[in-house]
């Protein structure tokens, strides 16, 4: 094969590993009348639990640990939204439960336990047309801070790279939608 000599590597992937999960997704809404408007609350509830059953990262505890405990076996979520003519108002609770993140150095493998995390966002719809809508809002609007990582200085961090949620604390928009 012409240019073979020039390869250096070769590279592939492979699904060494087996795993079992079981959970449960609950989801609930209501919509009611409130005034002029409809007020429309949701509620979601994840309960996710992940074992290595077998393969490499069973024969690894670092590795299992990391697939088993990296994400939060608990997340949940409270909306509401309050629609009135042009606008759409809404409030939302977002909760993460406790998480480990992994970090590995001269002297062997870190574990850090981080706890739970609740944030707040804020936002207002104004359906301009049929074809446009201007969003206002805030994400993390008491401008949480996770737990800091406290093996990842090394790395330039202050938060944990690998956090399931945003670690910049709050952010703020304005949105434009436009549809045709």
């Amino acid at each position: 094969m012409a240019g073979a000599d020039t390869i250096t590597a070769v590279n592939f992937f492979q699904n060494d590993f087996d795993t079992q999960t079981k959970g449960v997704d609950l989801v609930l809404t209501y919509k009611y009348e409130v005034g002029p408007g409809e007020m429309n609350l949701t509620g979601a509830y994840n309960y996710n639990k992940t074992e290595v059953t077998g393969g490499d990262f069973a024969a690894n505890e670092t590795a299992a640990d990391r697939f088993e405990k990296g994400i939060p076996e608990h997340t949940g979520n409270l909306q509401a939204t309050y629609t009135v003519g042009n606008w759409d108002v809404f409030g939302r609770m977002r909760y993460y439960g406790e998480w480990r993140d992994y970090s590995g150095n001269s002297d062997g493998d870190i574990f850090q336990d981080f706890g739970a995390m609740v944030l707040f966002d804020l936002g207002a719809t104004y359906q301009v047309n049929d074809n446009m809508k201007v969003r206002v809002g805030a994400e993390n609007v008491f401008d949480q801070y996770p737990d800091e990582a406290t093996y990842q200085a090394s790395r330039g961090l202050i938060y944990s790279r690998n956090a399931p949620y945003d670690t910049d604390g709050g952010q703020y928009y304005v949105r434009l939608d436009f549809s045709f």
